[in-house]
């Protein structure tokens, strides 16, 4: 091996060690996602109530405001994509969350998996893709707040 090629390898070593210690191999995709059920996200939403002080779970939608208008889940949060922090940004209102669980229509549309991929690289702990989504959540007969404040559905989410 000649001299120009040690260099080069070394070189190479180099520059591969630099970009992963700075986060060039921190891709996510939509296998590293964490997907919960109804049952679980209920029981969040349970502990949450039962303990009011605390900073159990962070619900969020991520869906156009104009279908977040018309339904959401009971105390979530809108946040488009666009809206969120990019690289090395954080959201101080999620800060501190045990859990946040992002949601979507169904498993079928893209604005909650790329959110939740978004909230994983900026490295919060315990992102959640609540993947039934917004139809399961009506499917199972559970209440829905829409802009005007009015409940559609059963009576109680929380439990």
């Amino acid at each position: 091996m000649t001299t120009r090629q040690r260099v080069g390898f070394a070189v190479s070593g180099l520059l591969g060690g630099l970009l992963f210690a700075l986060g060039g191999c921190n891709h996510i995709d939509d296998r590293d996602i964490n997907v919960i059920g109804l049952g679980e996200l209920r029981a969040f939403m349970a502990e949450q109530a039962s303990e009011p002080e605390d900073r159990v779970l962070a619900l969020i939608d991520p869906r156009n405001q104009s279908r977040f208008d018309a339904g959401h889940l009971p105390n979530a949060r809108h946040m488009l994509l666009s809206d969120a922090p990019l690289a090395g940004g954080r959201d101080p209102e999620l800060d501190g969350f045990d859990n946040i669980v992002v949601y979507d229509q169904n498993p079928g549309t893209a604005p909650g998996p790329a959110m939740a991929k978004r909230l994983m690289t900026l490295k919060y702990d315990d992102v959640w893709l609540y993947q039934g989504g917004l139809d399961d959540w009506i499917s199972a007969g559970l209440p829905v707040v829409t802009a005007a404040d009015t409940s559609v559905g059963a009576s109680d989410g929380g439990g």
